[in-house]
């Protein structure tokens, strides 16, 4: 009675906990909203849902297709729906639509904004629609891009594989993508790594937006110019200043205020300003944060306008790394570039082309422009074969009627409608790959999972890794220096669930799927819209769940469809699941449920032979028997060897010291800390491992410390971090040989430090297949190994001393070392590798 009474109450307290969070957490009351509108909303026919640049105005592709549809006698049916992100900043260009019936205005993230997002047919967008957004079936997503890259997209940005995260979520989701080019498609197809993976269709017609250059209205674009508060004169000559946003964070650029100001002032004062007049147009993102600004004039074009419709009456356009010149060289008007950060620009975010490729003249130097502009008519005369040459290339497409083709091949219902170019398979014969990874902690799992990358066949599959997101600089490295063949899927944003669904998931994620009960509560939907807003249509041949340890992910791929599914055992996961850490089983509930999903798995794949032996025979039932595999964990060998020159070691006194670099989150700041190397006329023990009760080291330390009253010129280093980390300090200064054991805590690079001590030993109670013995085989450091049940998958022959995980079993082990009874050994690690391999590839034969 007592218990039944504890879990109402604890099921009334989940219940008041998930209600509270979403009425005082607006992401979390938003994904609700979302998720309660996907539920119940039919889609309708004849509704497009426009945006562009996260809804900063009616400007760019959208923009053109809208007027497009607008015109069209045929398409009058249709009910346009633009997300606007400030309708007050946009009234004067919303105001002309204000007699229209089938125009309408959302404001981004709003009611009425989810409500358009769940019910249109069409979604066009020239960005990213926001992290909850998740595409239904029935509906027609439209991404038509905005730009020409001159600047690195996608997977070829130093930080690609974390920043790319949304970009690519929508593009996986997109029926189209709009190309203007074959260099844009191959971004497409390669910088972003659609390529395999992409189900839908590529049109490379060109850029409707572009369009507007052949149908210039000059005096209805200054007048709308004009009601957006630019104040220009019609009768003069318009030199017009359009850089790129600049700095490391999209959400955090450098303003650079002052650069347009001088900008302006040193051209005024340099030019005939009777001929020309100077306006400047700052980036999308950097005018959304300098628009409120007391500092910003009437010479500032405004990111509500136009930017194609503003080109089309420029004279001469000032840029450096913009897309915005592409475009505008269907004008064949004179652009000149100004990159006065050229060098450093090419070393934090990269670029495609050098300078002497550029369609104009390049110059760090401002009064090369101004110059450049009073001579304006010899600069076309030489530039004009280049200059040729790159609208060749890159508008090659654009000649007036680009949107119209667009238009129909999206919206077009006459099935013989004229062939245009429509690349529909992206599709390749590689065998496709998905694997799940955490968030890249430093462990063996990590190592072994980086490591598996490294392996890989990549002309035989095609790989796509998720991992979670984190602020910590180490694992945030870690991320970013995954292999370059791998498509890396940033997990920055979470589910859309209903209240309901929100409280049954939060209850199977404590009592599994094994009985009817935990069945029943499943929440199906919630999962398969997950898959949905993850990854679109795009499906995998075989998934995996590498880590193995969480309940939430395990539960998700249950309900992957249409692909083989695969789950890694690193450890003996029975001993894991009782595992006491300060008094409490830290992993029992998660570890339960993992188990409950297991039947749902096609392959339970164990880290080695002895380790699937032990698990079959702990978990093993009839339902899963013949599910029970194993590969050997990998080794990342060559990460070994090039840390051994990555470590500083420092002399202070005539004394050597290792030292040691402490990263905080986000890499804001770093600390050094002085560890005291081994000494050569010392015996150097050393371990590495978590601080965890599994890995033994109480007992460790209490057998050193046995050792240690008979032989005083001995150390022990204990390489890693932990829940234990205050226990064993306590153990340390019981034993009084404080000076003696070393804490190191994580070391980024350990391994120079292992190579100087003499023996490694791991006293481990139970393991799964230790990377790091396989890493300190590496080093060939003699072993001193514990007797564990999965020990023997790690053995090599005349390789190791094995010895009893008792404090009696570890000191003989350390005694034996001194008297010489550890053997020397030689390893392979290539040899090792290619037959894990082999191992690996074998899961995947039929």
């Amino acid at each position: 009675m007592q218990s039944l009474l504890q879990k109402g109450l604890k099921f009334i307290r989940l219940v008041i906990n998930q209600i509270s969070t979403r009425r005082t957490n607006e992401y979390k009351m938003r994904r609700t909203k979302f998720a309660s509108a996907y539920k119940k909303n039919q889609i309708k026919d004849n509704v497009i849902l426009y945006e562009a640049y996260m809804g900063r105005g009616m400007v760019c592709n959208p923009y053109a297709i809208f007027r497009f549809l607008m015109e069209k006698k045929e398409e009058k049916e249709y009910q346009h729906i633009w997300c606007i992100e400030d309708l007050e900043d946009n009234k004067t260009i919303l105001s002309e639509y204000a007699n229209y019936n089938n125009v309408h205005f959302v404001k981004r993230d709003s009611n009425e904004y989810i409500e358009a997002l769940t019910t249109a047919r069409y979604l066009i967008n020239n960005s990213t629609f926001p992290t909850y957004f998740t595409k239904k079936e029935e509906q027609v997503y439209i991404n038509t891009w905005h730009g020409i890259p001159l600047k690195t997209l996608g997977y070829d940005l130093p930080r690609g594989n974390i920043e790319v995260s949304n970009t690519l979520r929508n593009f996986m989701m997109a029926d189209y993508l709009l190309s203007s080019n074959d260099f844009l498609t191959d971004i497409y197809r390669i910088s972003y790594k659609l390529d395999g993976i992409y189900k839908g269709k590529i049109i490379e017609e060109g850029y409707p937006r572009n369009d507007s250059f052949y149908q210039v209205n000059r005096l209805s674009i200054i007048e709308k110019m004009k009601r957006a508060g630019v104040k220009i004169e019609d009768n003069k000559e318009i030199i017009l200043y359009a850089p790129t946003w600049k700095g490391k964070d999209f959400g955090n650029p450098e303003l650079g205020l002052e650069e347009y100001f001088h900008f302006i002032k040193e051209v005024e004062e340099k030019v005939d300003t009777n001929k020309y007049q100077v306006l400047v147009k700052p980036h999308q993102v950097v005018y959304q944060f300098i628009k409120d600004s007391n500092q910003v004039t009437d010479q500032f074009v405004p990111a509500i306008l136009d930017t194609n419709e503003v080109l089309s009456i420029v004279d001469i356009l000032v840029s450096d790394y913009s897309s915005i010149f592409f475009d505008y060289l269907v004008s064949d008007r004179p652009v000149l570039f100004y990159v006065p950060d050229l060098d450093d620009y090419k070393e934090y975010r990269g670029i495609y082309f050098e300078a002497d490729q550029f369609p104009g003249p390049a110059s760090k130097e401002l009064t090369d422009i101004t110059k450049w502009i009073n001579n304006i008519e010899r600069v076309k005369d030489t530039y004009c074969q280049q200059y040729s040459k790159v609208k060749e290339k890159y508008c090659c497409y654009d000649d007036g009627f680009v949107t119209k083709r667009v238009c129909d091949v999206i919206f077009s219902k006459n099935k013989k409608k004229k062939e245009y170019r429509v690349i529909s398979d992206c599709s390749n014969e590689k065998k496709k790959l998905f694997l799940y990874a955490s968030d890249l902690r430093m462990n063996g799992i990590t190592q072994s999972f980086i490591s598996l990358l490294n392996l890989i066949d990549y002309n035989k599959f095609d790989v796509t890794v998720m991992i979670m997101n984190s602020r910590l600089e180490d694992r945030i490295e870690r991320a970013l220096n995954l292999n370059k063949n791998v498509r890396v899927l940033y997990r920055n944003s979470t589910y859309n669930a209903l209240l309901g669904e929100d409280i049954r998931k939060e209850i199977v994620l404590k009592i599994g799927i094994k009985s009817v009960i935990g069945k029943m509560l499943m929440p199906k939907k919630m999962f398969e819209r997950e898959y949905r807003r993850c990854f679109g249509d795009c499906t995998f041949d075989y998934s995996i769940d590498f880590t193995g340890y969480s309940s939430f992910f395990a539960m998700f791929m249950v309900h992957f469809k249409n692909t083989k599914k695969y789950i890694w055992l690193h450890n003996d996961l029975k001993s894991d699941c009782y595992r006491t850490v300060n008094g409490k089983r830290t992993l029992e509930r998660t570890l339960k449920v993992v188990f409950s999903t297991y039947p749902y798995f096609d392959k339970l794949v164990a880290c080695s032979k002895a380790v699937m032996e032990l698990n079959k025979s702990s978990l093993g039932n009839e339902k899963i028997n013949d599910k029970f595999t194993y590969v050997r964990n990998s080794l990342c060998y060559e990460r070994i060897l090039e840390s051994m020159e990555k470590a500083e070691f420092v002399e202070v006194n005539g004394e050597e010291f290792y030292c040691k670099k402490e990263v905080a989150a986000e890499g804001q700041c770093i600390e050094k800390t002085l560890i005291q190397a081994p000494r050569e006329d010392e015996i150097n023990f050393v371990t590495m491992a978590r601080l965890s009760p599994e890995k033994n080291q109480e007992n460790l330390i209490k057998a050193f410390a046995k050792l240690h009253e008979k032989k005083k010129n001995i150390k022990l280093f204990i390489l890693g971090d932990g829940p234990l980390k205050e226990n064993l300090e306590q153990t340390i200064a019981e034993c009084e040989v404080e000076g003696s054991v070393i804490l190191t805590g994580n070391l980024t690079y350990p391994f120079p430090l292992i190579k100087k001590c003499d023996c490694f030993i791991l006293p481990s109670n139970y393991e799964g297949q230790p990377m790091v013995l396989l890493e300190a085989r590496v080093l060939e450091i003699p072993m001193v190994i514990s007797n564990f049940y999965t020990a023997k998958d790690s053995f090599i022959e005349n390789g190791q001393y094995v010895i009893k995980t008792s404090v009696d079993g570890i000191y003989k082990g350390m005694n034996g070392f001194i008297e010489g009874k550890v053997p020397n050994y030689h390893f392979e690690p290539l040899e090792y590798n290619q037959e894990v391999y082999k191992e690996f590839e074998r899961l995947f034969e039929e």
